[in-house]
């Protein structure tokens, strides 16, 4: 599997009434990384950074620019994705589960 680069960014309100997702680490995501599903990657973000609102950006070598990896809330007893707006997430496994097989052959 190619490697894939998340960045991961927090939603804090910057002013009064003024939302941004602000930076907060990048990720590398590949066979070593340990991260297996997306309850890793929640446990992994909230060790880090705590409880909140998170974009997660993707990048891969061979794709052109960013793409919506994982989008929710976390909390301490556990997370939210917003599945209505992570169309992306389904095309990613599919991706992600063909270039597995294709590893095995």
């Amino acid at each position: 599997m190619k490697p894939v680069k998340l960045w991961i960014k927090k939603q804090i309100e910057t002013r009064p009434g003024w939302w941004h997702y602000v930076p907060q680490f990048w990720l590398l995501l590949d066979d070593y990384c340990g991260i297996n599903n997306e309850t890793d990657l929640c446990k992994y973000i909230y060790q880090k950074c705590g409880q909140g609102r998170y974009l997660v950006l993707a990048w891969q070598k061979g794709y052109e620019g960013f793409w919506c990896f994982w989008l929710g809330n976390l909390y301490d007893n556990g997370y939210f994705r917003d599945i209505n707006k992570n169309t992306y997430i389904e095309r990613m496994n599919k991706q992600f589960q063909k270039d597995l097989k294709e590893a095995q052959n």
